[in-house]
């Protein structure tokens, strides 16, 4: 996905990889469980999480592929 400048995403917040690739179906402190577990990599910055734009990416082109959705 690109930013403003038209540029790949490197880093994306909890709340965005929330709404961007769960849809907001899985709460924030689901989110935080997978971080903390290793489940999805992260970047803290002080308090803030970020995760790696290269792992959304990731997970938006598995999410894509024929037969994702348990269909072939």
């Amino acid at each position: 996905m690109k930013n403003e400048n038209g540029k790949d995403k490197m880093f994306w917040t909890l709340d965005e990889v929330r709404d961007q690739i769960y849809d907001g179906k899985v709460s924030k402190s689901t989110m935080f469980n997978m971080v903390r577990s290793g489940k999805i990599p992260s970047t803290r910055l002080v308090r803030r999480i970020f995760i790696p734009g290269w792992w959304v990416d990731r997970q938006i082109a598995i999410a894509t592929q024929p037969g994702a959705n348990g269909k072939r």
